[in-house]
């Protein structure tokens, strides 16, 4: 960075392969419409529609679980923006001795731009980025816990209640460490981001506090 004493955040990006020759990152929008698709169409599709373009391209019917995971947390910590942009499908190329590509498989990409989008005022809403069905259109995006499960179960997720409930409990520890991170660490301190951090974070926890209390009114 150009600017002295300032801090940048390096991820590693998973397009580029060490073990496999080719990658090519393709994300939802464009395996639904096509590689020329207008970005603003990223929230006129279905869940449903999306998970369905994406077998049809190749990816294993096994992915199932991840693409169902990434639902459940938008909708557990209160992410509005988990639309078909923020999907995509790595398509990896074998090779042999000979630099020729001689397979190919598919998975779905590491998650990406997970955030409480609740946590910021002008976002503060309960609806989610996407449909997950195509019936429920005319409703809205507006979900609760069981239409996650319902929706787990019709893309053959087994177990998918559970897997729900982990990612609510494992959300809401990781929020209440991060409350307490926040409150004891002196790096937080000593840059002055604890004032502008704290009011987000504490939103996120009341955010994931409710899908705890819906959990738990699900299963009395």
């Amino acid at each position: 960075t150009s600017r002295e004493n300032s801090s940048v955040f390096i991820s590693e990006r998973f397009d580029i392969g060490k073990d496999t020759a080719y990658i090519t990152a393709i994300d939802g929008l464009m395996l639904h419409k096509d590689m020329w698709a207008q970005t603003h169409g990223k929230y006129n599709i279905s869940a449903e529609d999306l998970w369905k373009s994406m077998l049809q391209r190749g990816l294993p019917e096994s992915e199932n679980v991840e693409f169902f995971k990434r639902i459940a947390l938008a909708w557990a910590i209160g992410d509005g923006d988990l639309h078909a942009k923020n999907f995509t499908v790595l398509f990896k190329g074998e090779v042999d001795e000979y630099n020729i590509i001689r397979t190919w498989k598919s998975e779905l990409s590491p998650a990406y731009d997970s955030v409480c989008t609740r946590a910021y005022p002008s976002l503060n809403h309960e609806y989610m980025a996407l449909h997950l069905r195509n019936a429920d259109i005319p409703k809205g995006k507006k979900y609760v816990l069981e239409d996650i499960v319902q929706f787990g179960e019709k893309i053959q997720v087994r177990d998918a209640e559970s897997i729900v409930q982990h990612i609510i409990e494992a959300s809401y520890a990781a929020t209440q460490e991060a409350v307490s991170w926040l409150e004891t660490g002196d790096i937080i301190k000593s840059k002055g981001y604890k004032k502008e951090v704290m009011p987000l974070v504490y939103s996120a926890l009341q955010v994931i506090e409710s899908k705890v209390a819906s959990d738990m009114t699900m299963h009395m």
